[in-house]
């Protein structure tokens, strides 16, 4: 029995391992576009903006006991080019043609590239894998040590945040560019952004928020940004945070049923015979908000990954309790933690709460934030900042949705024991 994986993240690396326990003779092929061993980089708590500081180098993010060869993996270099359900074949970007019995796509997401011109321009990157992150490093210290260090992020998100801070650390002048009103959206409200906002002002980060970036000019003697404001920003080096998108172009080509993310089943099966998913490629319904959902948290890849690989190798096991929306992040010295339902527009919090029946607890002081959103009696949006103290308990009442109704004051209040509500 061929196994085929297209995709080296933790969804795919943990399939593999799940089939060789199941099946320790079968042969396990995985297709992967990047020359690094599989490393760790969830991105609910980035850590490969870390890299652009020197905070961590590739030792530190490795995966441990290099599971390639401790799983038997045979590796294929290159990207999946052609999917043939009908003959059960891939072909790569090298021109080589892979078989596969059974298939698991977790090929993952790209960066989304807004259509700005002057985008392609020489210095301006993406962040989302360690090659990535490497060639900004480089970039910037080469920039540095000519004192050029004027840096802008594009997107005020949670990954922008934590390059813009990582440049901030190799010593360059940084600018963050959002165009919408806050930053962090909708993972943060207004009132945590404007903490995050103001520690980040604080440690030297300018932010420019309700801006949209209008072009990137690049002459041989400077490089600017131009801004809606009408400001012209110089920029040195320009990294774009603006989200990703799933790479399912080839596979809907094939027949792959996919919308926002690929189609799948409880036991992560595609409409295709024998072709499963998993990962941030996948979409599936989420737990709090109902909805089918597209989820890029390192938890949720790692176990679609464990049970695509136990029912490709002759398993039944259903994945669920899917929660799409939570980051951890630390800005500075500051936690910050975002859970479910937090910042949702008045209608959608109607629509899944109904008119009256959602409830919100809040508590600040300084730089300490803690809000709590209650829909009936369960409790479906926590996002704390400062003392993240009983995250997990709150993670477990939103995913679990336990009924917790008679303890809102004191879940508000951080009063409860975490123990007698662990399910």
């Amino acid at each position: 029995m061929q196994h085929v994986i297209i995709g080296g993240g933790i969804a795919g690396i943990t399939a593999a391992k799940a089939i060789r326990l199941n099946d320790p003779q079968a042969t396990i092929v995985l297709i992967s576009n990047e020359k690094e061993k599989p490393y760790y980089r969830p991105y609910y708590r980035p850590l490969i903006p870390l890299l652009i500081s020197g905070e961590k180098n590739k030792e530190d993010i490795y995966l441990q006991n290099d599971p390639i060869k401790t799983y038997g993996i045979q590796i294929e270099h290159g990207l999946a080019a052609l999917l043939e359900t009908d003959k059960k074949r891939i072909t790569l970007s090298t021109g080589k043609v892979v078989a596969y019995d059974k298939l698991l796509i977790a090929a993952g997401s790209s960066p989304a590239v807004p259509k700005i011109p002057g985008v392609q321009s020489k210095g301006v990157f993406t962040l989302r894998t360690m090659e990535d992150a490497q060639a900004i490093r480089e970039f910037a210290l080469a920039r540095k040590a000519k004192q050029e260090k004027k840096a802008v992020v594009i997107g005020g998100g949670f990954v922008g945040i934590k390059a813009a801070i990582a440049l901030r650390k190799l010593g360059l002048n940084v600018q963050i560019v959002e165009r919408l009103g806050q930053l962090g959206y909708p993972r943060l409200d207004e009132v945590a952004s404007s903490i995050i906002q103001k520690e980040l002002e604080e440690n030297g980060v300018i932010v420019h928020l309700n801006n949209i970036v209008e072009e990137i000019e690049d002459n041989l003697s400077y490089r600017q940004i131009r801004i809606s404001s009408g400001d012209n920003i110089e920029a040195d080096l320009i990294i774009i945070c603006v989200g990703t998108k799933p790479n399912v172009e080839i596979f809907k080509k094939a027949g792959v049923d996919a919308a926002s993310g690929i189609k799948v089943n409880e036991l992560l099966q595609t409409n295709v015979p024998d072709v499963y998913a998993a990962g941030d490629i996948v979409e599936f319904k989420d737990e709090v908000i109902g909805k089918p959902q597209v989820s890029a948290l390192w938890t949720n890849a790692q176990e679609m990954g464990k049970i695509a690989g136990e029912n490709m190798s002759g398993g039944n096991k259903k994945f669920s309790a899917f929660l799409s929306i939570m980051n951890a992040t630390e800005v500075y010295k500051l936690p910050v933690i975002s859970i479910g339902l937090v910042n949702l527009p008045e209608n959608e919090v109607k629509s899944y709460a109904g008119e009256s029946l959602h409830e919100i607890f809040i508590s600040r002081s300084g730089k300490f934030y803690r809000k709590l959103v209650f829909a009936k009696d369960t409790l479906v949006g926590a996002l704390l900042i400062g003392n993240v103290n009983n995250a997990g308990l709150y993670l477990n009442l939103i995913k679990n949705k336990i009924l917790c109704a008679h303890l809102k004051s004191k879940l508000a209040l951080g009063q409860i024991n975490p123990r007698l509500l662990i399910v």
